[in-house]
């Protein structure tokens, strides 16, 4: 694994806004960065639990990030590396659709890079099985 990885990483967490990217805005980004075939895995409580494939698949969980959230955003409090894989510790920032409720929480995110693209995103509400996704030990 390359330093660029990170440092890339570091430019798409800075790139991203939720409303660019429910409206599309962020195809061009993904294109450059993401291969075709990049999975989006997210955590088992969200309602869909599948792998989302594709910029299809990306597109499809921003709708449905929209339906319940009316603000969202993550928060990088850290990254590691693990071979061809980043774990990205972050916060993530939200305030429901409808209620205005605002929610904050710890989480993590585990991404994989094949030939310098992310061919994976998986996404964990529990920071401890992020680590061991990435390869990483407790302690380290």
């Amino acid at each position: 694994m390359t330093p660029g990885n990170v440092e890339l990483l570091r430019d798409l967490y800075g790139a991203f806004d939720f409303r660019s990217a429910a409206e599309g805005r962020l195809d061009d980004l993904f294109r450059r960065h993401a291969d075709p075939a990049f999975e989006l895995v997210p955590p088992p409580i969200y309602p869909d639990t599948e792998a989302m494939v594709g910029m299809e698949g990306f597109d499809a969980f921003m709708r449905m990030l929209t339906e319940v959230w009316d603000e969202w955003r993550f928060e990088i409090e850290d990254m590691e590396e693990a071979g061809d894989r980043v774990l990205v510790l972050v916060t993530l920032h939200a305030r429901g659709r409808g209620s205005g409720a605002s929610a904050e929480a710890p989480a993590a995110h585990v991404v994989t890079f094949s030939g310098g693209r992310v061919v994976r995103l998986e996404v964990f509400v529990d920071r401890a099985e992020a680590r061991a996704a990435a390869g990483l030990s407790a302690g380290s």
